[in-house]
C-alpha cells in the first residue's frame, strides 16, 4: 500500500512529488543508491589494493564477499550521527562485516575520494537514462517535422505574427536544438566521468607513487577516467556538465512555454490529450495544459540548482565542505527537474492534438500583411530597397490601424509601378516558404 513520505523535499512528496522529480532518478541519486556507490568504490579498492599487493589478498577477498544487502544501515545511521561524519558510518559497518580483515578498508582513502567518485557514478547513471530520454524526444519531434514538413503555420517575433513558415518547420528547430544537446552531453562523458584517489589533500600522502599507481588501476576498475591531479576543491567538470544540463532543460522549457501558449482558448492551435484530469476544484469547464505548464515552470529552479553548482567552484584550501555540500543539495535537484520535464515530453509529444483548420485560420488574420516583406523585395528592384520599404510601411501601417485593401493601398502609391492584380500574383507565389524543405532535409539528414 502507497503510504505518505516523511521526506521534507517536494522532490521525494508521495501527492505531489512528481511535478518535480521521476522515479528513475529518484532512485539513482536516493540515500540507498548513493552508499551504495560509495560502498562498491570501497570493494573496488580493496580488490586493486589486493592485487598490487597494498593489502593482503586474504583481506581483499574477504571485503570483496560483502554483501550491501548485508549492510545494517541503522549502524551506518547511528555512527554517522553520532560521528558527525558523512562516511565513517559505512566504514566502519565494513570493517565489522570484515572481521579483522576490516583494518584494510578505506586504505589510503580520504571521504571525499569516496564520495567524489560515487557522485560521479550517479552522473553516469543519470547520462543514460537523460540520454534515452534526448533520443525519444527527437524521434518524435522528427516524426512531428516530417508530418507537418508542408502545413502552413503562422512564425511569430515579438509575440505578433511575422511571415509564414510551416509547423514542420518549427518542430525541426527544435530536433536540431536537441541534437545538439545530445551531442554536448556525449561529449562531456570523457570530463566529468572522471574520478578520484588520492588522499587527504590530493597529493597522494599516504600511499606515496604507489598511490598514483592505485588511483589508475582503482578508477580503471570503475571505468572512469583518472585526473592528473586531485579535483576535491575543483568540481569544475561536473560543473560544466551541469551546465548541459540547463541548456536541455531551457529548450525543453522554451518548447513548454510554446506549447502552452499554442494550447490557450483563444489560439487553440495544439493542445494536450485529454486523460481524464481535472482543471480545477471550482470551474468545472477547465481543461488546463498543465503537462506544458509543467514543463515551463522547472526551468528556474534548474537555473537555481545551477547557480548553486556555479557557487560550488569557491573552495577554500585544499578541503573545503562549503564547497561540495552544494554539490550534495543540487545536483539530486538538478537531475530530477530535468527528468520530468524530459519524461513529460517523452509522454506527451507523440500524442498532441494538432488543430490545422484553427492554425489556418490563425495564419488567415492579417491576410496579405504578412507578405510585406515579399513585397517589398520585389518592390525594392525596382525602386530600391529602403524605399519600398518605407511604401510597404505606410500602406501596412495605415491597414492595421483602419483595415481596408491593402495591397491596393500599395498600388495606390506613385512610387509602385505594379496593379493591385500584379501585387496579389506576387503574395500568391507564398515563396517565401521555398527554403524550408532544404533547411528540414539538413536537419534530418533525408529529403521530406
Amino acid at each position: 500500500m502507497t503510504t505518505l513520505n516523511n521526506g521534507s523535499h517536494p522532490i521525494d512528496y508521495a501527492v505531489t512529488g512528481g511535478n518535480f522529480g521521476t522515479a528513475d532518478m529518484r532512485d539513482i541519486w536516493s540515500e540507498k543508491n548513493r552508499l551504495k556507490q560509495q560502498f562498491v568504490i570501497e570493494q573496488a579498492l580493496a580488490k586493486v589494493e589486493g592485487e598490487a599487493n597494498v593489502i593482503p589478498q586474504l583481506a581483499a577477498e574477504t571485503i570483496d564477499k560483502i554483501k550491501f544487502e548485508d549492510i545494517d544501515f541503522d549502524n551506518v545511521i547511528t555512527v554517522s550521527h553520532a560521528k558527525q561524519h558523512s562516511l565513517l558510518g559505512l566504514i566502519q559497518e565494513l570493517q565489522r562485516l570484515a572481521g579483522h580483515n576490516g583494518e584494510y578498508i578505506h586504505y589510503g582513502a580520504t571521504t571525499q575520494d569516496i564520495v567524489d567518485t560515487g557522485l560521479v557514478l550517479q552522473i553516469r547513471s543519470s547520462i543514460e537514462l537523460i540520454t534515452l530520454r534526448l533520443q525519444k524526444i527527437i524521434a518524435t519531434l522528427t516524426q512531428l517535422t516530417k508530418k507537418y514538413a508542408q502545413t502552413p503555420y503562422m512564425a511569430h517575433t515579438h509575440g505578433v505574427q511575422a511571415v509564414p513558415i510551416t509547423l514542420g518547420f518549427k518542430f525541426a528547430r527544435y530536433v536540431d536544438e536537441f541534437k545538439r544537446h545530445l551531442q554536448r552531453l556525449e561529449q562531456s562523458k570523457s570530463d566529468v566521468l572522471t574520478g578520484n584517489f588520492a588522499g587527504a589533500v590530493g597529493s597522494h600522502s599516504a600511499l606515496g607513487e604507489q598511490g598514483l599507481v592505485i588511483e589508475r588501476r582503482l578508477l580503471d576498475e570503475l571505468q572512469l577516467n583518472t585526473p592528473e591531479v586531485a579535483w576535491h576543491t575543483a568540481p569544475d567538470r561536473i560543473v560544466n556538465y551541469t551546465s548541459i544540463l540547463t541548456l536541455i532543460g531551457a529548450t525543453a522549457g522554451k518548447l513548454g512555454k510554446e506549447l502552452f501558449h499554442a494550447a490557450g482558448n483563444e489560439i487553440n492551435e495544439i493542445t494536450e490529450p485529454f486523460v481524464g484530469q481535472v482543471g480545477s476544484s471550482t470551474m468545472p469547464h477547465k481543461r488546463n495544459p498543465e503537462n506544458f505548464e509543467g514543463v515551463w515552470a522547472l526551468v528556474e529552479p534548474i537555473f537555481q540548482s545551477q547557480n548553486l553548482l556555479q557557487h560550488s567552484l569557491l573552495s577554500l584550501g585544499e578541503r573545503d565542505a562549503s564547497s561540495w555540500k552544494m554539490l550534495w543539495l543540487a545536483l539530486p535537484e538538478i537531475h530530477n527537474y530535468l527528468d520530468v520535464q524530459l519524461s513529460t515530453l517523452v509522454h506527451i509529444l507523440p500524442n498532441i492534438e494538432i488543430h490545422t483548420k484553427k492554425i489556418a485560420e490563425n495564419a488567415a488574420i492579417l491576410g496579405p500583411l504578412v507578405y510585406a516583406e515579399k513585397l517589398m523585395i520585389d518592390l525594392g528592384k525596382t525602386i530600391g530597397k529602403q524605399t519600398a520599404h518605407e511604401v510597404i510601411y505606410e500602406a501596412a501601417m495605415a491597414t492595421l490601424s483602419q483595415p481596408e485593401n491593402f495591397l491596393q493601398r500599395v498600388a495606390d502609391n506613385s512610387l509602385v509601378t505594379f496593379s493591385e492584380a500584379e501585387l496579389e500574383a506576387i503574395v500568391a507565389q507564398q515563396d517565401v516558404t521555398v527554403a524550408i524543405p532544404t533547411i528540414i532535409q539538413n536537419i534530418l539528414g533525408e529529403k521530406v
